[in-house]
């Protein structure tokens, strides 16, 4: 049984010494079954299983929305970004598939904004939603073979 993380991990490769997601969009694909799974791999069904975490902000301090936050870091990390300043330079790349998936309404947030709203989320309030989101996937994923 593949994770998302080792289905995100084939779609790598090479950028000028770090890894660049490979992802074809969509409307190009052929085969319908790969582009129903990809389409279900990638979808925004990622967002409803963080929507039970807690914002670490107050109101008016939120440019970002919390979702663009997370779909963010997490499509970086698991594509092999190391670092806070990279991972604000792949949403600057990526910004086009990114926004396939959320709004991303005020852009790519610095990194310093990643950085710091990120490390104040709730560790096991986000190891839940994780959790729960690859459980989700898996289960697609045997459903569908």
């Amino acid at each position: 049984m593949e994770t998302i993380a080792v289905e995100l991990a084939s779609r790598l490769v090479p950028c000028a010494g770090r890894a660049r997601l490979n992802i074809p969009f969509f409307g190009s694909l052929t085969d319908a079954r790969e582009k129903r799974r990809l389409e279900f791999l990638m979808s925004a069904s990622i967002l409803e299983h963080f929507t039970s975490l807690e914002d670490p902000r107050i109101e008016r301090h939120k440019r970002h929305a919390l979702a663009d936050l997370v779909l963010l870091t997490i499509c970086a990390v698991v594509s092999g970004v190391d670092g806070r300043e990279v991972l604000e330079d792949f949403g600057r790349e990526k910004l086009d598939w990114l926004r396939q998936l959320a709004p991303f309404e005020n852009g790519v947030p610095s990194d310093d904004c990643l950085a710091n709203v990120i490390a104040r989320l709730s560790p096991k309030g986000f190891q839940a939603c994780l959790l729960s989101w690859t459980q989700s996937v898996a289960a697609a994923r045997l459903a569908a073979t």
